[in-house]
């Protein structure tokens, strides 16, 4: 029973993080998300029992098969008309209905499904929330044994393959968006800094954003120096942190956190120094959407490689935005695995679509349209024609980008509950760094189901 209230409480995570494809956002509140939950719940398992009472096919006829997508923009509905013709056009066999679903409905349409045991036979799922999704009773498919001769094995990239492992199997097949580190050019001439030349270590981003930062006569940080999360999403701030300090992972394979280490305490009191010293404003004191850096408000982010890419090559003088991997030799990844359904009543026909959606043309493809990057070797010099100087700033973080660590059953529990509540009250000077990582282990031992 805990399990199955821990999928349904999936629906407070971030759309951002769920998306990852679409900024840092904020926090939603628990409360409202169960009502949310409740609400829309009969119209969730309605649709869920639709998409699993799929009869079987009579020999000669087609295999009905659903798929959902997260969004339902312009980009979103591209992208899901290309995967129904691509599907059908290479299985004959297969009539392929691939779904948009808006963010605000996601959340709860997936844990509602995947609580009933029914729902898509193929669905896209944000990355950080696989485990959490997937229970221990297992609701996606395991791949390793369904896909010998299978190309992706040889041509994507290992780091990729093992990102989309859950309790030592491969479950699905990660579209990843990666956070390079972008500048405005202008603001570092300004300041009197190398608009060519972004900073290198932890204590030089904190001296540069320390230059660029600008607080009015009111004491309201107009442009943050460095943009950081302050309403929800700590957890991908501090990751990025985390691996410029040379951290890899955010808890060990025993799911214990490593917050304690120099290096992470060291990252959290940095995290901290940029609100208390007005480096940073907090987002949601601005009536603004999207990140600081993509409304002209930040010097210097990590923002995301896919939609925020796409929104400031449409909305910003692109010839003034600086872009390089960040300063370490780990990186980050968010993004959606592809994963099947194990409720699925047509696992080989799943098997067969999964492949199409999982391929190097498909891949392109979404690139060219959504933003998520090609994990796959064969397909980079396509990748790289359609963006040079941009697209091999990715590929030059794409071998070695991973995930927190270890596929976490609890880590929407840490970072709703734990992490996030805790970096606000530090935020407002009711802890210190050290109290607040006191406080975030205390919690998350308390409340861990993974022991």
């Amino acid at each position: 029973m805990k399990r199955v209230l821990a999928i349904l409480l999936t629906a407070v995570m971030l759309v951002g993080t769920l998306a990852a494809c679409g900024g840092s956002g904020s926090k939603e509140d628990s409360s409202k998300d169960a009502a949310a939950t409740d609400e829309s719940k009969d119209d969730a398992a309605d649709d869920a029992e639709a998409q699993g009472d799929t009869a079987e096919a009579d020999d000669g006829e087609k295999v009905k098969l659903t798929m959902w997508w997260g969004g339902s923009d312009s980009k979103a509905v591209a992208w899901c008309e290309y995967l129904e013709e691509t599907i059908e056009a290479q299985c004959p066999n297969i009539d392929m209905e691939v779904t948009p679903i808006a963010w605000s409905e996601y959340p709860t349409k997936i844990s509602v499904s995947l609580a009933g045991g029914t729902g898509p036979d193929i669905l896209a799922c944000g990355c950080l929330m696989l485990a959490n999704f997937d229970t221990v009773e297992h609701n996606f498919m395991r791949l390793d044994d369904k896909l010998d001769g299978w190309d992706g094995w040889d041509d994507i990239y290992p780091n990729m393959i093992e990102n989309g492992v859950v309790d030592g199997e491969f479950v699905g097949c990660l579209f990843p968006e990666l956070r390079p580190f972008f500048w405005r050019k202008d603001l570092f001439e300004a300041a009197g800094l190398d608009p060519e030349t972004p900073p290198q270590t932890l204590d030089e981003i904190y001296e540069y954003a320390e230059k660029l930062a600008v607080v009015n006569e009111d004491g309201i940080t107009t442009t943050a120096g460095f943009q950081v999360a302050t309403a929800g999403s700590c957890d991908q701030p501090l990751w990025a942190l985390m691996n410029i300090n040379g951290v890899d992972s955010m808890w060990d394979e025993n799911f214990n956190l490593r917050l304690n280490e120099p290096e992470v305490v060291e990252c959290v009191e940095f995290y901290n120094n940029i609100i208390q010293n007005k480096i940073c404003g907090f987002q949601d004191s601005f009536d603004i959407s999207g990140s600081f850096f993509v409304n002209g408000m930040a010097a210097m982010s990590l923002n995301d490689s896919c939609n925020t890419v796409i929104n400031m090559k449409e909305n910003m003088d692109w010839e003034n935005v600086g872009y390089a991997a960040p300063p370490s030799e780990l990186t980050g990844t968010y993004g959606s695995f592809i994963v099947i359904n194990n409720a699925t009543k047509h696992p080989d026909e799943a098997i067969e679509a999964w492949k199409v959606v999982c391929s190097g043309e498909a891949m392109l493809k979404n690139a060219e349209i959504v933003g998520y990057v090609p994990t796959r070797k064969s397909v980079e010099d396509e990748f790289l024609a359609m963006d040079p100087e941009f697209n091999s700033v990715l590929l030059e973080m794409l071998p070695t980008a991973k995930m927190y660590g270890v596929s976490n059953y609890d880590f929407v529990y840490l970072r709703d509950t734990c992490l996030n509540p805790t970096f606000s009250q530090m935020f407002i000077g009711e802890l210190t760094p050290q109290e607040c990582i006191d406080q975030i282990y205390s919690l998350y031992e308390d409340g861990r189901t993974i022991k």
